[in-house]
């Protein structure tokens, strides 16, 4: 069953969906987890694998990260035109 269609073409999400807000600045918040920055190579896949099978879970499981980062990574690449990750200040 498909929860959400993402494509890179048209940047729209299906069906009655909306893109989930944007979180605010939680620099104060340690996660429970460590978080890895992903590589372009896990990028490229994402992309590629999104292309050919249209699923975020699909693409989840093919790549090994939880929906949710597949969801923002496809998201924002749609948005910025690109996958490279914004600059960071410091």
């Amino acid at each position: 069953m498909k929860n959400h269609v993402h494509t890179l073409d048209t940047c729209q999400v299906t069906p009655n969906k909306t893109m989930p807000p944007k979180q605010e600045n939680r620099s104060w918040y340690k996660p429970k987890t460590a978080r890895r920055e992903m590589t372009n190579t896990e990028k490229g896949m994402i992309i590629a694998f999104f292309y050919d099978f249209q699923t975020i879970s699909t693409v989840a499981q093919l790549v090994g990260r939880p929906r949710s980062t597949v969801w923002n990574f496809l998201a924002r690449a749609c948005d910025r035109g690109s996958m490279e990750n914004a600059t960071r200040s410091g």
